[in-house]
């Protein structure tokens, strides 16, 4: 088993340092079949923090812990020991091991072993760029192949190669219509959410069971520049009164001047006569206005 392999070598190792000398308990355990819940416990501790691969390297944090049920599994079966669970809650002897198992896996998280890239997706440039280049034609069986393979990713969201295995000539319909592995089924995802679909109908399509269609959600190059605009500051306003700005009074305004101010308009009236509509600011109270060298005073 690996995981006793693992221990075995790690333990061998151990046991030929001198620091093993200075601990609470003088030598590791090889064999487990008759040691204590205190010095398991003590060792895990020590086995946890210090297991490395052959080349040296350290082992991922889901690597370690599969390790660890690979020990318990060892002790439950081959050495008939199942009172030993080192992750019941009720298995206080074990408290400090459950305690650095955790601490352990969340530093080598933090370094970033274990953690999975997502695929990066293919954008639209990226595909019309496949067909100028060649790579996927109508003309040779091979371009026809890579056309097959990528549009089955992009359009039935397929991924890995088992899945196009499965496909069946039944499974598909004839009409008068006319890459890569995971990205097909983030492409497939990422071009239904850029068309506003909802998240059921592309769980729907891509195959999805649950939620973690969400990480294969891309902002296409539109929507980000939706974004940017959206958080741009508002444009300048036109001045207007406020209580730092004294209005004139009265204000003269000649109807030789309408088409220069932003806030006169000019409409058709009632039997066609023409009609001047004016929109005053709050702190104007009084409007003259001028006409044939008349004025006429109007108090608002």
């Amino acid at each position: 088993m690996f995981s006793m392999n693992v221990w075995r070598a790690w333990a061998n190792s151990r046991n030929f340092k001198q620091e093993t000398l200075l601990e609470k308990y003088k030598t590791v355990p090889v064999v487990l079949d008759a040691t204590t819940k205190e010095e398991l416990s003590f060792w895990m501790c020590r086995f946890v923090n210090e297991a490395r691969r052959k080349d040296g390297s350290k082992y991922p944090p889901n690597t370690i812990y599969n390790i660890v049920t690979g020990i318990q599994r060892h002790l439950r079966d081959e050495c008939k020991r199942p009172e030993i669970n080192f992750f019941s809650l009720n298995e206080y002897i074990f408290a400090s091991f459950r305690a650095t198992l955790d601490a352990v896996m969340k530093e080598r998280t933090a370094e970033g072993m274990g953690v999975v890239k997502h695929t990066e997706n293919l954008t639209v440039d990226e595909e019309t760029e496949l067909w100028g280049k060649g790579v996927i034609n109508k003309l040779t069986p091979k371009g026809l192949s890579y056309g097959g393979f990528f549009y089955n990713c992009k359009v039935f969201g397929l991924r890995g190669l088992s899945e196009h295995k499965q496909l069946q000539a039944e499974q598909f319909v004839m009409s008068k219509q006319e890459g890569r592995q995971h990205s097909g089924r983030v492409y497939c995802s990422s071009t239904l959410y850029n068309s506003c679909f909802e998240e059921q109908e592309v769980m729907q399509r891509s195959g999805h069971r649950s939620t973690a269609v969400r990480t294969y959600k891309r902002p296409s190059e539109e929507k980000l520049k939706e974004i940017s605009n959206a958080l741009q500051p508002p444009l300048p306003q036109t001045q207007s009164c406020d209580k730092e700005y004294t209005c004139p009074t009265p204000v003269k305004m000649r109807a030789t001047s309408v088409n220069q101010t932003s806030f006169a308009s000019t409409s058709q009236g009632v039997n066609g006569s023409n009609v001047l509509k004016i929109d005053l600011p709050p702190c104007i109270d009084t409007v003259i206005i001028s006409k044939d060298g008349k004025d006429i005073t109007l108090s608002i």
